[in-house]
């Protein structure tokens, strides 16, 4: 099943979608993004549990 993820699930300012197979292929995707969007080094560890509960399938 399919996993879609968006900034504004978590109450971000951000238009930016994505799609994946996996939880973890998902998370991926997202640290890049909040690595180069956003100036993340990391996603503290209580932003990465509301982005899994934000993720939803598709």
């Amino acid at each position: 099943m399919t996993k879609s993820f968006g900034c504004q699930d978590v109450g971000v300012d951000c238009n930016w979608t994505t799609t994946a197979d996996s939880e973890e292929e998902m998370m991926e995707k997202i640290k890049e993004h909040a690595k180069n969007h956003h100036g993340f080094s990391e996603i503290p560890s209580d932003l990465a549990e509301k982005i899994k509960n934000a993720i939803k399938d598709r």
